[in-house]
Parts: structure tokens; sequence; C-alpha cells
């Protein structure tokens, strides 16, 4: 995992603390905290996929099951995946049809994550409206 520091960090944290009273006690116990990668962007956005609307409990059971399916999740891993077995891991008919549509986008290049980088959330968004999952649920860094 690396570690990713966002510009926003401290001033977060200073409005965390200022305005939160429980985390006024936390951030200081926790203060060289840090963002991390979880790994490659497709499996970043793969796991919010299979996360949305469910608990973390229940999220990080379904993706193990998920994960389960081949040695390394990866755009041409599943696209190669039965739908059945998606489905008897956990997931939802529509999030197998999102899960197959992001790996359809990431497997044909069509997402170009190194552009990222150096792009905000609002820029980046636009860039997201082919997957419906993601472009309705607008997750943000920040």
């Amino acid at each position: 995992m690396s570690p990713v520091t966002p510009t926003y960090w401290a001033e977060a944290c200073a409005h965390l603390s200022r305005k939160d009273r429980v985390m006024k006690k936390l951030i200081p116990q926790f203060g060289d905290a840090i963002l991390e990668s979880r790994g490659d962007a497709f499996v970043t956005l793969a796991r919010s996929i299979v996360g949305q609307q469910i608990s973390v409990k229940a999220a990080q059971s379904v993706w193990d099951r998920f994960a389960k399916l081949s040695r390394k999740i990866t755009p041409a891993g599943v696209l190669k995946f039965k739908v059945d077995d998606m489905r008897a891991a956990g997931l939802s008919v529509r999030k197998v049809e999102y899960l197959v549509d992001l790996a359809l986008h990431f497997d044909s290049g069509a997402v170009h994550v190194k552009d990222w980088q150096a792009m905000d959330d609002e820029a980046i968004i636009p860039s997201w409206s082919p997957f419906a999952a993601l472009a309705a649920g607008r997750p943000r860094c920040s």
C-alpha cells in the first residue's frame, strides 16, 4: 500500500477537531494516520461498487467471496467470470452489471487512470460517467 496525504488533510482534521467532540479526542491519538491505497484503480472502484448500500462487514464478506473467484481481480478476469458465480458470491444482479461495465471500460483502454493523479474530483467525475454505479453515487475524495 502506498501512503497518500491529500492537500486538504490537515485542514480537514482541524475542522473535524473543532466541530466534533469525539473526533477532537480521536484525531490526536491517530495524528500520524494517513490514507493508503488499496491497490490499483480498478480494484478500488470495484470494491466501491461491491460495498454500495451495505454495511462494511457485509461488503467485506461479499468482496472476500468475489475475490475467491480468481487469484487476482483484474478487468479481463472479471469479464471471464460467470454471472451465476458472481451472484453466488453475494452480488446483486445490478452490481454484477456495474462490475462488468467497469471491467469492459478498463479492459478496452477507455479509462485513463494515469491522468487522474493530476486532476481534482470535479475534473475526474465526468470521466466516470460511463460507469453508472460510480457516476450516480458521485464518490469523492474530499
